[in-house]
């Protein structure tokens, strides 16, 4: 669907990961993801959402952001 959108919740080991990669794969899109790690900061992803906004918006290129509720937990 043309500007689309999808929340994806389930149970864990359910496969969402899985079928959002598949669905990008299927409909030819860009997958994009951030990678967490202890020494993450907020600055870091304010330059990572700004990289993954910019590289979206140049030409037109179909993204998917994949973020998920394991890497929201690093936040804390």
């Amino acid at each position: 669907m043309p500007r689309g959108n999808i929340l994806m919740v389930g149970m864990g080991g359910s496969g969402r990961r899985s079928s959002c990669r598949l669905a990008a794969h299927i409909a030819d899109c860009r997958l994009m993801t951030v990678q967490v790690s202890k020494s993450y900061t907020i600055s870091d992803w304010r330059d990572d959402l700004k990289k993954i906004l910019m590289a979206s918006s140049f030409n037109l290129n179909h993204t998917v952001f994949l973020f998920s509720d394991a890497q929201v937990s690093e936040f804390d």
